[in-house]
């Protein structure tokens, strides 16, 4: 061979031994470009680039050995949800280990989030419900419920203060649908909780609601009662203003002289809503204050009218008491009455 050949084959060699292959004559470098990825509640994935002469990396998680690995990437298992970490690397060779590279800091996420218990609908009209459900526990942390109806999401709904949750779905067509809600939180969407079935349908108002009495501040309502109704609500200018199982109900605190749009709303047992039955109702004006003044202000027209009368009536009453001082006599030296 030519002195050439034998100089190229002698550097193609050279370039398939891997680096590590040389004899260092110190450890490793410390690693550089540490990053963490796909973090989830117990898991994290940790990489680095490759250190020259490295034959073994050390992960260390919050200042303790974790594991050891000899490519430049491995993933962390065995981490706690919601759990604050920060980790570094190390690289190592026969002659000793590196110092730890910068530090990187993670969050895990909470776990995956439960199913939720199945919603319970209520309020059910002729073109909306209303859902409720049993929140989700709070160290699953979730950012918002999905609620799906016929299969379908239709709302990302912001957890609420307390243990039930609620929303209210619109625009629903007449017929039978379904609905069902999933908690969402940074490790991803849960299992949907099983689904809820409900029917949107038109329910007539009630029928013969009236108003018997009425005052300056009070009106009377009557209707009459429906088979299957757990509740009837009264609205004033369509606004709710109390609840009662009879049918019967006095609304009060109103301003006299006023008309109002009274409103009637039956709930059934089911939670469907009837449409609303209305009527014009009016207070009554104010009743005037009597005081000494009003009541002789009143009067005074009619005193000239009256005087004649009075006197006659005073004429009468004097001549009976003179009858009766008349029969009076002294017999005997004392006074008698006969």
């Amino acid at each position: 061979m030519t002195p050439i050949i034998i100089l190229s084959i002698f550097l193609t060699l050279i370039k398939l031994v891997p680096a590590y292959a040389i004899d260092p004559t110190a450890p490793p470098a410390s690693p550089t470009g540490v990053t963490v990825s796909g973090v989830k509640d117990t898991t994290a994935y940790v990489a680095w680039d490759p250190v020259p002469y490295a034959t073994q990396y050390s992960i260390y998680v919050n200042g303790n050995r974790w594991m050891g690995t000899t490519g430049p990437g491995v993933e962390l298992t065995g981490l706690q949800p919601n759990s604050q970490y920060s980790v570094y690397v190390t690289a190592a060779n026969d002659l000793g280990e590196s110092g730890p590279s910068s530090s990187v800091s993670f969050m895990t996420s909470p776990p995956p989030p439960t199913m939720p218990n199945t919603p319970v609908v209520s309020r059910v009209t002729d073109s909306s419900a209303s859902v409720t459900w049993e929140a989700l526990p709070p160290y699953q942390q979730i950012k918002v419920y999905r609620l799906y109806v016929d299969g379908q999401p239709v709302a990302d709904v912001q957890p609420q203060a307390g243990g039930l949750q609620a929303a209210s779905l619109q625009n629903l067509t007449p017929g039978v649908h379904s609905v069902a809600v999933a908690g969402v939180n940074d490790y991803g969407e849960g299992p949907r909780s099983t689904t809820a079935q409900f029917n949107i349908r038109s329910i007539p108002a009630p029928t013969g609601l009236q108003l018997y009495n009425h005052s300056a501040d009070t009106l009377w309502l009557t209707w009459d009662k429906s088979e299957g109704v757990a509740s009837y609500q009264v609205l004033i200018n369509g606004q709710k203003i109390g609840e009662t199982e009879a049918n019967i109900f006095m609304v009060k605190g109103l301003q006299p002289s006023q008309a109002y749009q009274v409103g009637l709303v039956a709930i059934y047992s089911d939670g469907n809503v009837s449409n609303t039955a209305t009527i014009q109702a009016y207070t009554t004006p104010a009743p005037e204050e009597i005081t000494i003044n009003s009541f002789i202000g009143a009067i005074n027209p009619y005193l000239n009218d009256l005087m004649p009368a009075f006197t006659i009536v005073f004429a009468i009453g004097a001549a009976f008491m003179v009858a009766r001082a008349a029969r009076t006599i002294f017999r005997g030296g004392r006074l008698r009455i006969i």
